[in-house]
């Protein structure tokens, strides 16, 4: 309905006010040009074209993940690994299962800001800068839910790294600069078209009780709710989750990586303590859970037997994912 309000636009003008402002508070436009875009290339009917979008989102956020991995880890077999894990990860599997085009199509741009945030602070440059500048106000307007999740991330992940003088106070000061922009835009688009904000809606989403303490009180079957019976019981992949305990066993807190991961991984824990199921679903969503899940496996197959092991995890992974595949067709 979205897309298709585009589709019939009748000059450049409502085009653009449907993508930004019309259709859902202008809270996704990016998203929604992109979809459009598929729609006037791919020879078919919009419902197939956007069904099918997953055929660009998987194979892109699996480069991305790669990428953004071997920029935290400087270890080729870790990206891959990583790399292999992002096709039967939760953002895959729920993507596909739950639509989730807009939010997957956001979470390509948040991992790609995350690559570009670490290449400026360890050597600083212009087009650094630039392509991470525009990487994020490209979020704030490919999903402005995401983009507030990627926000509290990045500001929090630079706050330690400022803390622990790991880098340039310039660089670190400049790039929270860029995030405060982002803010700044966020909020003046309300005045000046009349869009969403994501500011505001967290605001909103706080005062409506969606997270707080009243929430803490549901916790045990809040997160029953999101482990069983949401998005097809898909966060029940115990697999992914104990690698991700396994890598919390065996971490060092201090490496830049695993700050990057704990501060994710934070964000999902007052989720679970605090959020209902629909806000738990969309941060568990974001969470990079196939970085840590690759540090362990790299470490287990460095183990005696443990390419044996390795290998079973992976076949049970792709049989998991193929079952829960073959569960979406009703």
């Amino acid at each position: 309905n979205w897309v298709g309000a585009l589709i019939h636009s009748s000059n450049p003008q409502e085009f653009l006010y449907q993508a930004f402002v019309a259709q859902n508070g202008g809270d996704r436009p990016i998203t929604l040009i992109f979809l459009f875009t598929l729609s006037q290339v791919v020879p078919t009917n919009l419902v197939n074209t956007i069904e099918y979008a997953p055929l660009i989102l998987g194979p892109a956020l699996i480069f991305i993940t790669y990428l953004l991995t071997r920029e935290l880890t400087s270890n080729e077999i870790t990206s891959l690994f990583a790399a292999f894990l992002t096709s039967v990860s939760f953002q895959t599997l729920i993507g596909i299962y739950a639509g989730f085009y807009s939010n997957w199509f956001a979470l390509i741009i948040g991992y790609l800001s995350f690559v570009f945030l670490i290449k400026f602070l360890r050597k600083s440059s212009k087009l650094t800068l630039l392509i991470y500048s525009a990487s994020i106000m490209l979020l704030l307007f490919a999903h402005v839910y995401t983009w507030s999740v990627f926000l509290i991330a990045s500001v929090i992940f630079l706050a330690v790294l400022l803390r622990l003088k790991y880098y340039s106070r310039k660089n670190i000061t400049l790039l929270l600069l860029v995030l405060l922009t982002s803010v700044v835009l966020d909020i003046a688009k309300i005045a000046l078209i009349g869009a969403s904000s994501g500011v505001m809606q967290d605001i909103i989403i706080v005062h409506g009780g969606g997270i707080g303490l009243e929430q803490f009180a549901l916790r045990w079957s809040n997160l029953i709710e999101i482990v069983q019976n949401w998005y097809g019981a898909l966060f029940a992949n115990s697999i992914i989750l104990i690698l991700g305990l396994y890598w919390m066993w065996l971490s060092n807190f201090r490496a830049q990586v695993n700050i990057f991961i704990m501060i994710f991984l934070s964000i999902g824990f007052s989720a679970v303590f605090l959020g209902n199921p629909g806000i738990q679903g969309r941060l568990l969503y974001d969470i990079p859970f196939q970085i840590p899940a690759a540090l362990s496996l790299g470490y287990i197959r460095k183990q005696r037997s443990g390419s044996l092991i390795f290998l079973t995890i992976c076949i049970m992974l792709i049989s998991i994912s193929f079952r829960a595949l073959l569960n979406f067709n009703y």
